[in-house]
């Protein structure tokens, strides 16, 4: 079956870019109904436009709002404006209001054709189907993003600011906002690096609780179970994951041995892509540990490597996850091109 090289549609244009090949599969088998997350969200986040759903529910009590709003522990007139006149209305809100008037409140908003919400100003719609394009966003939030501990934002790193424009356009496709770019140096590099900083308290709230991503320092990484749901789910976040933390030869026929590679400090999540991997019949070498000490103090830190060099392996990776990053499917499209020159094996025996 040959390659197909093409560009997702939130991308900038970028010659060859290497993506997942679908094998012939149906939209519907891209994409996977979300969980009924609203339950799940921060008390600070509010949902626009669910004012009939909240009154029709009020009026099937046959309460009155003073005794209903006795029931919740707040002012009539603030149970009042939640029926009437507040554009959006809060979660806290809405779980006093499950636990007291009606408890099937959540599954009647979630039912909505499309959920806007806000925190302050802003408003940012959340989807309720897991595609290709959201998989992605989370792979690569896990290889170089964060989702803040202050619980304000969502933020993004990379060397090149190609990357950082298209993850800009991506937030603005899949939620309607996009973030701030700026540039600054760490005590790693002295070169200025490009950073993506989305401000948006739903955003971070929503990665968060519905796809497990910790606030502030990453750890304990493990890959969301409904993204393993669908193989180009899979795929999709896997080549997020590749685009971030992932590495191959910046000139692939200067080097003696192709490889690519992905590099992060925790093992289990490193285990997990592995064993994922192995789903799409993509075979790695055994994980290897590097330490290196601490530019500022004496700590020693650990990473964990897992490479992909046989050559078959190599071709099979670029054919079902590929890279979506700009200078890495440059990259790719070169270290392709080698291999079909060589007419290497697609399906070489299995390691001892």
């Amino acid at each position: 079956m040959p390659l197909r090289c093409m560009v997702l549609p939130y991308l900038t244009p970028a010659p060859n870019c290497l993506q997942s090949n679908k094998g012939g599969l149906t939209a519907e088998s891209e994409m996977v109904p979300l969980p009924n997350y609203l339950p799940m969200l921060d008390d600070n986040v509010c949902i626009r436009g669910i004012i009939p759903i909240i009154r029709d529910s009020h009026f099937k009590t046959g309460l009155t709002c003073k005794a209903a709003s006795k029931l919740l522990e707040m002012s009539e007139s603030h149970y009042k404006a939640n029926l009437t006149n507040k554009k959006s209305c809060s979660l806290k809100f809405l779980r006093r209001f499950r636990d007291k008037i009606d408890s099937e409140i959540f599954d009647k908003v979630y039912t909505m054709p499309a959920l806007f919400f806000t925190a302050r100003a802003k408003t940012i719609f959340l989807p309720k189907l897991l595609e290709i394009e959201l998989a992605y966003f989370v792979g690569y939030l896990q290889g170089d993003g964060c989702v803040t501990y202050d619980q304000r934002e969502v933020y993004f790193s990379d060397e090149y600011i190609s990357q950082i424009k298209q993850m800009n356009h991506l937030s603005k496709k899949l939620f309607g906002v996009e973030g701030h770019i700026f540039w600054s140096t760490s005590e790693l590099s002295t070169k200025p690096s490009p950073h993506l900083e989305i401000k948006n308290v739903v955003l971070n709230s929503f990665i968060h609780h519905v796809f497990g991503v910790n606030r502030g320092e990453k750890c304990n990484l493990k890959i969301p179970e409904i993204i393993k749901s669908e193989k180009p789910l899979l795929a999709s976040y896997l080549a997020g994951l590749f685009d971030s933390d992932g590495t191959l030869p910046k000139e692939p026929s200067k080097v003696k041995q192709l490889f690519i590679d992905v590099t992060l400090k925790d093992l289990c999540i490193i285990q997990e892509i592995k064993q994922c991997l192995l789903l799409f019949g993509i075979e790695t070498l055994k994980i290897y540990v590097r330490k290196k000490k601490s530019p500022s103090s004496d700590v020693i830190s650990s990473t964990h490597e897992l490479r992909i060099r046989r050559k078959g392996m190599l071709k099979k990776f670029l054919h079902e996850i590929g890279f979506r990053h700009p200078n890495k499917a440059i990259r790719a499209q070169k270290m392709l091109e080698l291999l079909k020159r060589a007419r290497w094996d697609l399906n070489p025996r299995p390691s001892p």
